[in-house]
């Protein structure tokens, strides 16, 4: 990857960076994200810093997830790796796809993920989702974030009887998307799920909720972690382990679904 491409990434977040970092500095840090969450709890410092959260990690993760994205999105996406270049590829190898960038804080993911689909001209309909942080994700990428959190998917408020998601208000999302075959799926579903820097916040007691459920509603799952032992995910909770690569302490896992039937 060019360092061109990289400055061009880590540029879409340097203005809005340094336009908060004053608001940034005033946060508690001691000594470490973790001691935040130790001293004050995960959920009371987001909903206290969320407007202004920035991932001090963006630039790592502009350098190595792209590559990531090739090797693990690549192959399921039938990129050919002699036109992965947008300046090169036809415009007949375009795909369309769909995913959500859950807990999406200011839109890191999202902005990494929309420039590498742009320099593949694949066409992604990309949903960010975050209890907390739909300000900071809104000025970084201008879209509007959903506030579905892990405890929202865990305790069925984004479900109904049938398990079709519903948005906040209780509305079907995606409700061209019928089922004409008598079977009852979900009706808003991705190909992709990611998860990038926030597996963390699950709690141990979800995960046995959280995982199953998503299964119903993505084909795969992407988890990007700075932490070896997080987000590892096996047949019991409905995923398939494909692909784990690692970079720079930025640890990405690629799973397939075992109960996708979008």
């Amino acid at each position: 990857m060019s360092r061109t491409y990289v400055g061009e990434l880590y540029n879409i977040f340097k203005s809005e960076s340094c336009r908060m970092a004053q608001n940034i500095s005033q946060a508690p840090t001691l000594g470490g994200i973790r001691n935040v969450y130790a001293a004050m709890g995960a959920e009371n410092y987001y909903a206290q810093h969320g407007t202004e959260y920035r991932n001090p990690h963006f630039a790592t993760l502009c350098e190595v997830v792209p590559k990531m994205l090739d090797a693990m999105l690549g192959p399921v996406l039938r990129i050919d790796k002699s036109t992965q270049d947008a300046s090169t590829q036809d415009a007949s190898t375009s795909s369309s796809f769909s995913c959500l960038d859950f807990c999406c804080g200011s839109g890191e993911f999202s902005r990494i993920f929309s420039s590498w689909c742009e320099r593949r001209k694949l066409m992604c309909s990309l949903t960010g989702a975050d209890p907390f942080t739909q300000q900071a994700y809104a000025d970084v990428t201008g879209k509007v974030a959903k506030k579905w959190s892990f405890e929202d998917v865990c305790e069925g408020k984004l479900l109904d009887e049938d398990g079709t998601l519903m948005d906040e208000e209780g509305g079907l999302l995606d409700e061209e998307n019928t089922q004409e075959d008598g079977v009852d799926r979900p009706r808003n579903t991705f190909d992709v799920l990611a998860i990038s820097y926030a597996i963390h916040l699950l709690e141990p007691s979800r995960v046995y909720s959280f995982f199953p459920t998503m299964a119903r509603h993505a084909k795969w799952m992407l988890i990007i972690s700075p932490t070896k032992n997080k987000g590892v995910v096996d047949a019991s909770l409905g995923w398939e382990p494909v692909d784990y690569l690692t970079d720079r302490k930025v640890h990405a896992r690629f799973y397939k679904s075992l109960c996708y039937e979008g």
